[in-house]
């Protein structure tokens, strides 16, 4: 018999972007949502990511020059490391 898939339900409430042009936004979101999928579904039976209510993932500097596919990218990684690291409030 196998086991049920591992599920997770991820919520953000807020994401603030500031210095970011409101047309690069949707493909920032759209970026960081596919990232942050995949390194979640990498670590789904790892057992490392724990229930929280807020995760901080810090304040980062961004190059507003940058695609927003990249900028997307490292918001999810910044958001993983914060669910995985004990960085959680």
């Amino acid at each position: 018999m196998t086991e049920p898939a591992a599920r997770l339900r991820l919520q953000i409430d807020s994401l603030v972007l500031e210095g970011i042009p409101s047309e690069a936004a949707g493909p920032l979101v759209r970026a960081l949502r596919e990232r942050l999928a995949l390194l979640l579904a990498e670590d789904a039976l790892s057992g490392q990511i724990d229930s929280a209510s807020h995760v901080d993932a810090g304040a980062m500097d961004l190059n507003p020059g940058d695609a927003p596919s990249i900028l997307g990218s490292r918001l999810a990684s910044a958001v993983y490391r914060g669910m995985t690291s004990g960085a959680r409030e």
